[in-house]
């Protein structure tokens, strides 16, 4: 079951490329695997992946945990996936702490993790 969500992101990864460069020995160039994660944050920009993290909190949520996160697509799988890569960049509301297992999220194998809120430090002059 975990192949599946590989895959899954293989032929999203590809289809965003359109076109991969694969080298003799059949691994990506760096040139391929750069313009697949640039492409990927065009159309994947901070502000959306911040939305998106945001839609699973419920009112009054501080935390969240991969067990309740419902991922119905290919497009949750890549916004719940840039959200844990991307985490610690500049201007993200949220922190993610691992754990230890893995989760089946509607065929989907996404790792034990809980997005949390940042809490805003306020000081005072």
């Amino acid at each position: 079951m975990e192949n599946l969500s590989i895959i899954k992101m293989y032929v999203v990864g590809v289809s965003i490329l359109n076109k991969l460069e694969i080298t003799e020995d059949n691994t990506f160039s760096n040139a391929a695997m750069t313009g697949m994660l640039q492409q990927i944050k065009n159309g994947y920009p901070v502000e959306r992946i911040r939305k998106y993290v945001n839609s699973l909190f419920k009112e009054n949520e501080s935390s969240i945990n991969s067990e309740t996160i419902s991922i119905n697509n290919d497009e949750d799988f890549v916004l719940l996936i840039l959200a844990m890569v991307r985490a610690n960049e500049r201007g993200m509301n949220y922190k993610v702490q691992m754990n230890n297992g893995r989760f089946d999220r509607n065929g989907y194998i996404i790792p034990n993790m809980t997005f949390s809120k940042r809490v805003v430090g306020h000081h005072v002059e």
